[in-house]
């Protein structure tokens, strides 16, 4: 076991404002993000997996057309901002819900909650994030 201080780990930081700025940074390089949050109403992205020119996996999300609102497929995972205004001074509040479907990949699913975190670092880590699995949803 190394004896290193946690001070000059790697860990040292992380939680800190320089942190959480950088994860911010981050999140605003998804161009699927744009303007999301802004506004009260619902948003989907859904986990897609493209194929490199050499056939290697490429993860990401694209927004899901509102004209599929409610269809979700098994094989599939989606990400869902609920953006509402708060009761108490008409601030934005966001819940973050990332469904898994039953037959998605571990791939799938690992990107769908990494892609989570990634948008609540985006909107300021406020968000509450919640994990629906199919046939098990809150």
């Amino acid at each position: 076991m190394a004896d290193t201080p946690l001070e000059e780990s790697n860990l040292a930081h992380i939680g800190s404002d320089e942190d959480k700025a950088a994860r911010e940074a981050a999140a605003k390089l998804e161009v699927q993000w744009e303007g999301c949050g802004q506004s009260v109403g619902i948003e989907i992205w859904r986990v897609e997996n493209k194929r490199t020119e050499e056939g290697n996996p490429d993860f990401g999300i694209n927004v899901w057309p509102k004209e599929q609102y409610g269809e979700f497929y098994t094989g599939d995972s989606y990400i869902v901002l609920k953006t509402s205004k708060s009761e108490e001074d008409d601030s934005l509040e966001w819940d973050i819900f990332f469904w898994i479907g039953a037959e998605s990949s571990q791939d799938e699913y690992g990107v769908a909650a990494y892609k989570a975190n990634e948008l609540d670092d985006l909107l300021g880590t406020t968000p509450v994030q919640h994990r629906e699995l199919q046939n098990y949803e809150s």
